[in-house]
């Protein structure tokens, strides 16, 4: 029987360590960010054009714009901080490796004691409040047209 299986190196793993800070989860992020980012603009370039002049509730376009804002720089955390996880694991697996040697790490890895890949607790946290604060600017927005739809009628 031939078998053809490839042997991982503890270099390999560094390696999907570096490629992961890739993975989709970033493109969700920036997705999100640059919707953000493009609805701000918009809505401040064209505020002329779908404001009454005499607008019911303009606290809740306000609201949509600050919690845009939030939205985008949060966004921009999450990504810094998701990059950052896999660039800590690099770190780790390497002083692991200089400190214990390489067969060592292999167990720690094996038995899921260095794992690395672990995000901090503050990407989680920007994450969250930025899916929170864009459903709020969505819907503050929603209500905002809501309001304000019969004056632009008329």
């Amino acid at each position: 029987m031939n078998n053809d299986r490839k042997i991982v190196t503890l270099d390999d793993i560094e390696r999907r360590h570096s490629l992961d800070s890739r993975r989709p989860y970033f493109d969700w992020i920036r997705q999100v960010v640059s919707l953000s980012t493009a609805a701000l603009t918009a809505l401040i370039a064209l505020q002329g054009n779908y404001l009454p002049s005499n607008p019911q509730l303009p606290l809740l376009l306000v609201i949509c714009w600050l919690a845009l804002l939030l939205t985008i720089l949060l966004g921009i955390f999450a990504l810094r901080a998701e990059y950052q996880t896999s660039l800590d694991a690099i770190k780790e697996l390497r002083i692991s490796r200089a400190e214990i040697g390489d067969q060592k790490t292999a167990i720690l890895i094996n038995n899921g004691t260095l794992s690395g890949a672990v995000p901090p607790w503050h990407h989680r946290w920007s994450v969250c409040v930025m899916v929170t604060s864009f459903i709020i600017s969505l819907s503050s927005l929603c209500l905002f047209a809501i309001f304000n739809i019969g004056e632009l009628r008329g």
